[in-house]
C-alpha cells in the first residue's frame, strides 16, 4: 500500500505541474492543436473553452490523486 500511496502522490504532482502547460498550449495554439481534431464542426472558441474545462478537470483530478495517496499513507492534513 505504501508504494501505491507514493505513486498516487507523484502522479498527482506530475499532473498538477502539467496542467498549466496544457492550458498554455490550448490557449495559444488553437488552430494547430484543436482544429485538426475538431475539423470545421465546432468553432475554435468552443474548442478552447472545452480544453480549458478539461484542464480544470485534470487539476481537480490531480488534487484527488494527491489526497488519495496521502490517505493510503495515512497522512492527515
Amino acid at each position: 500500500m505504501t508504494l501505491f500511496g507514493y505513486a498516487f502522490i507523484v502522479l498527482g504532482f506530475l499532473l498538477l505541474l502539467l496542467t498549466p502547460a496544457l492550458i498554455y498550449i490550448i490557449k495559444n495554439y488553437p488552430r494547430q492543436v484543436v482544429r485538426p481534431i475538431w475539423q470545421d464542426q465546432v468553432t475554435t472558441e468552443f474548442a478552447t473553452t472545452l480544453g480549458i474545462a478539461l484542464a480544470a478537470l485534470a487539476f481537480i483530478f490531480s488534487i484527488l490523486l494527491i489526497v488519495f495517496g496521502c490517505k493510503l499513507l495515512q497522512i492527515s492534513f
